[in-house]
């Protein structure tokens, strides 16, 4: 059978992205094909992630489902979740000019248009580990772990055995980063490894995200939570831009109640079609 796939870019992040209202395709279906939809339907080389839209169960406007290439899933994603809303208002569920509700698994999103990109709205993180030590084979690297929906660990590089023998921008992060991902300390799941650079008023952003394997554009749940690690350090800043390899910038903000906890995260970045494909795929 023929899929249509809508290829879309928030940040940079490159995602698949499927209209299920058409199909009405069960998740084993999309956890089934993820990998073969990824690796085939983009003109420029394999998606960083697939993403299923469909008519909510819940009193949502619409239901978003996420796989990774791998066919994992389960999780948020960030600049998936900007591509899914912008998706949502060009094929009618949703009204733009108002505010926005999506589920994603078990988990309800508010979003909304400000101008040319879009704000989602996210919960406090369920965790924060501060200055946990990780003992690779010959450093041991300290970082913050942060849940978010997506857990990730997050990596001041200036601070990192790895600073003094490579530059930030040419550091392999996907020789390094996998000792990290598949590390003991982060099992059964594994974890997104993040590492930043914060030059003036910007943080430059790298991200190793689990289930692509590898480096990508940018990376919205890597965002915030490099944001929360920064917050947690200064608490004066609640405001940041971060850098991805894209050069999409992502702004991340954070409000505190009135004991100076994180409230809400909101995530505000761009999101646009690519390219749309067809893709022969058995059912």
């Amino acid at each position: 059978m023929e899929l249509e796939i809508t290829i879309m870019s928030g940040a940079g992040n490159i995602f698949s992205v499927v209209d299920n209202t058409k199909y009405q395709f069960p998740i084993q279906f999309y956890e089934k094909h993820a990998t073969h939809i990824c690796e085939n339907s983009f003109s420029k080389g394999r998606t960083e992630g697939l993403l299923v839209i469909d008519k909510s169960q819940k009193d949502t406007d619409f239901s978003l489902k996420f796989f990774n290439p791998d066919g994992s899933f389960g999780m948020m994603c960030g600049n998936g979740g900007r591509c899914a809303v912008f998706f949502a208002s060009k094929g009618g569920l949703i009204n733009r000019n108002k505010s926005i509700l999506f589920d994603v698994w078990d988990e309800t999103y508010v979003a909304e248009f400000i101008e040319d990109k879009i704000k989602i709205r996210f919960a406090p993180p369920k965790t924060v580990e501060v200055d946990k030590k990780i003992h690779l084979e010959e450093q041991i690297v300290v970082g913050d772990y942060v849940d978010v929906n997506s857990q990730h660990f997050v990596i001041d590089y200036k601070k990192s055995p790895f600073a003094s023998q490579y530059d930030f921008f040419a550091f392999p992060i996907k020789e390094i980063a996998p000792q990290i991902r598949f590390h003991k300390e982060f099992q059964p799941k594994g974890v997104n490894v993040n590492f930043y650079l914060a030059s003036e008023d910007k943080i430059y952003l790298r991200t190793y995200e689990r289930g692509v394997e590898g480096e990508t554009g940018a990376c919205g749940t890597g965002a915030i939570s490099t944001a929360v690690s920064l917050f947690h350090r200064n608490k004066d800043i609640n405001k940041f831009k971060i850098i991805p390899p894209s050069k999409d910038e992502i702004e991340v903000h954070i409000n505190v109640n009135e004991l100076g906890k994180i409230d809400e995260i909101y995530l505000i970045g761009n999101a646009k079609v690519v390219e749309v494909a067809k893709l022969e795929i058995d059912n």
